[in-house]
């Protein structure tokens, strides 16, 4: 399996080493990892052409020395639908196409321009990566039907999970310190024009204005950071946000302490967005757009509150909704948490196993 660099940053580098370390355990299964991709992916916003090919080519040799030295019986990729991970990992899905190798490729996220793209390289580069894919992750049904539709899959395409690592839990920030007396929201994300933040910043005066005491802690970073510092300059909200940079995830549980709801205002089609996920398992209540994610697996005015893509107005209104009905605080949390443990560490694990068996030609009852 290929696993990132535990220095890169984003969702897959908290989650996937949980996977690792329960088939690591598996009595039936021997795993070997690789690092793959980029070590500074999601720490730099842009690295040069000529690095991006080295780490291509890179990544390329160590899968072929992986698989001549293990001769494994299944393969898993991690990737995901976009045009850099197509075509780091074509000529790895053409190999296993070539050697009859059994592929897993596993996508953590899919963007909707590339689904639907009649680019010529991106249409050949995707039907090589499923040619040579023996089964297809997908995190949402959305995905699994625009994918059939688009590329006519058949059962390569199964619905899959990202384990939710345990949340380091605490009673105070340590780390960080806030007035007790504010209403605190959470905003957790890579910063990008796609993200919402923007939305968030042009909403909150009019948020304040019905709660003085109102404030957002934004904890990421990204392209649109200094965008966003100056868009809360100008409409006069900054002091109103927390400005936290990137935080290591094992903080989060200190920031998810002393908030009162999440805010998740994107604009991608997101298909298992870790941060919010992480959000629920702290029982918190939710705010975001209708994402694939909340679309598929969530319900509204049950374990969150919709908001408009792109509507400050609609955000402001859900804000002073929520933070006014301390029954519907209650009733998100208990369904949050609820829903949550359909994503632990074992209940995943065995739904890979089963995968793995599938592939490999074993078939048992794991669970």
């Amino acid at each position: 399996m290929g696993i990132p660099h535990p220095a890169t940053r984003g969702g897959p580098p908290t989650h996937l080493p949980l996977l690792v370390n329960f088939i690591r355990h598996h009595p039936d299964f021997l795993i070997r990892t690789f690092y793959y991709g980029s070590r500074r992916s999601g720490v730099v916003d842009h690295e040069c052409i000529v690095k991006k090919i080295f780490v291509t080519v890179y990544t390329y040799i160590e899968f072929l020395w992986h698989v001549l030295m293990f001769r494994p019986h299944v393969i898993h990729l991690n990737t995901a639908f976009g045009c850099y991970a197509l075509l780091r990992d074509a000529p790895i899905a053409l190999t296993a196409w070539l050697f009859r190798l059994n592929l897993l490729s596993k996508l953590h996220g899919s963007l909707d321009e590339i689904i639907h793209s009649r680019n010529p390289a991106i249409c050949a580069l995707s039907w090589i990566l499923f040619k040579g894919s023996r089964i297809i992750g997908v995190l949402t049904e959305t995905e699994r039907r625009e994918f059939e539709s688009q590329y006519r899959l058949g059962n390569k395409l199964r619905l899959v999970k990202n384990m939710v690592p345990p949340l380091a839990t605490t009673t105070e920030c340590t780390q960080y310190t806030f007035p007790k007396n504010d209403t605190h929201a959470l905003f957790v994300s890579r910063i990008d024009p796609r993200k919402g933040l923007v939305d968030l910043i042009d909403a909150l005066p009019l948020i304040v204005e019905d709660l003085p005491s109102f404030r957002v802690i934004v904890a990421g970073d990204g392209p649109s950071l200094e965008e966003c510092k100056q868009a809360a300059e100008n409409n006069g909200s900054s002091r109103y946000i927390y400005w936290l940079g990137w935080v290591d995830p094992s903080l989060f549980g200190e920031l998810y302490s002393v908030a009162q709801l999440f805010i998740f205002p994107t604009n991608y089609s997101e298909g298992m967005p870790m941060a919010l996920i992480s959000a629920m398992q702290a029982g918190l209540p939710i705010i975001t757009t209708r994402c694939k994610f909340a679309n598929d697996f969530l319900i509204e005015d049950k374990h969150y509150l919709a908001i408009n893509r792109r509507d400050p107005v609609d955000i402001q209104k859900q804000v002073i909704r929520l933070l006014n009905n301390k029954e519907l605080q209650r009733h998100m949390k208990a369904e949050n948490l609820k829903f949550v443990s359909a994503y632990s560490t074992e209940s995943v694990g065995y739904e890979y196993v089963r995968l793995y068996n599938e592939l490999s030609g074993t078939y048992r009852n794991d669970r």
